[in-house]
């Protein structure tokens, strides 16, 4: 055990210095203790805005979004007229008046299924897949004049025929008007070897475009915002 005198002067001898720094040491450590960095875990709590909700649910995983799917319809309406005029150029086939009746709900379709794009409205995508819908209606009804179950409510489904001699000059000016060629209850098949005529084809393309655009206006997601223009 070592001993330290006080000198004359009222100090330490000279082990004061390691006695002071022993026993400064135990004031250091909660300096050490004090000076450590918390490690405590933070939760952090993120709120998804509503552009981000639209981007998960406008994600191939949800669906196509309303623009995407509008556009397709849009073309697929498109092609069955086109596809009647091609067989009217390149394959002869003449269209009586119910066959020209029901290109025009397809032309309707088309132009609202654009609209319905531009303004990624899933109403209009609606209305787009009810136009085609009524192209079938009037599918239908040729396919029952074709079988002779009802007659066409067109006059202008009959055959032409000419005026004779004791024809009045109506009859004449009448049978001169334009008008399809070909009667309603005459079918005609475009595919050798399978019973189903123009109409009956296009009754089950408007059913089946037509079923699949309204359910897809049904449960497509839209989009808003910065994800609505850039989709």
């Amino acid at each position: 055990m070592r001993v330290v005198l006080p000198c004359r002067d009222g100090t330490l001898g000279a082990g004061s210095a390691a006695v002071q720094a022993r026993e400064a040491r135990p004031s250091a450590l909660p300096r050490r203790v004090w000076g450590r960095r918390s490690s405590a875990v933070t939760t952090t709590t993120t709120t998804i805005a509503p552009e981000g909700r639209a981007r998960l649910a406008a994600s191939p995983a949800s669906g196509w979004p309303t623009r995407r799917i509008a556009l397709v319809v849009a073309t697929l309406a498109a092609a069955a007229p086109l596809a009647a005029l091609a067989s009217e150029r390149f394959l002869g086939f003449a269209p009586c008046a119910l066959c020209l009746w029901q290109r025009w709900p397809y032309w309707a379709a088309v132009g609202i299924a654009l609209a319905a794009a531009g303004l990624r409205s899933r109403a209009l995508l609606g209305l787009a897949a009810a136009a085609v819908l009524v192209s079938g209606g009037i599918a239908a009804l040729h396919v029952g004049v074709e079988q002779g179950w009802w007659p066409s409510p067109l006059p202008a489904c009959a055959a032409a025929t000419s005026a004779g001699a004791g024809g009045s000059v109506d009859d004449l000016l009448r049978s001169l008007a334009p008008r399809p060629n070909k009667p309603c209850d005459a079918p005609a098949y475009p595919v050798p070897g399978l019973p189903l005529s123009f109409a009956a084809l296009n009754l089950l393309y408007a059913l089946a475009l037509g079923g699949a655009a309204l359910h897809a206006a049904a449960r497509t997601p839209t989009t808003t915002g910065r994800d609505a223009r850039a989709a």
